[in-house]
């Protein structure tokens, strides 16, 4: 299950909007993405704007909006989210213009492709015993 959080800069009441499943590991991972200088995320606009306000690691707080979601139905309310508070998501002046594509990370059901997996698995399996004769069914998982 989903929750929607966002987090709120002290200085400028700037606010960042996400959806996570673990709460307290995704604020530890903002806090390192800030003030790590060798990860990719460093440079990120949200970051970027908690170091230029002299953020110290305590500041950045996580604050549930919205808790007990599926994926899509959270996908759906974090855009709508972005949208309204989400002034240093880096996508928040695209996704506020109805004509812009979205972005993949906010198509429900394409990131993972989910909805077919089980399918896909069970075929996979299918094949490899036609090629794999020998092996007794019971030992594929």
């Amino acid at each position: 299950m989903f929750s929607i959080y966002y987090i709120e800069c002290p200085e400028c009441q700037s606010t960042y909007v996400g959806k996570t499943t673990d709460l307290y590991n995704r604020e530890k991972k903002h806090r390192q993405n800030t003030f790590n200088t060798d990860g990719d995320p460093y440079k990120r606009k949200v970051y970027t704007h908690f170091r230029d306000c002299n953020l110290e690691r305590k500041q950045i707080v996580c604050q549930v909006l919205v808790e007990n979601l599926e994926d899509e139905e959270a996908v759906l309310i974090e855009r709508e989210y972005i949208r309204n508070i989400g002034d240093l998501n880096m996508l928040s002046g695209v996704m506020s213009d109805p004509n812009y594509p979205t972005h993949n990370k906010l198509e429900p059901g394409r990131r993972y492709e989910k909805k077919n997996r089980v399918e896909r698995l069970r075929k996979q399996r299918e094949k490899y015993r036609v090629r794999h004769p020998k092996i007794k069914s019971s030992t594929i998982i």
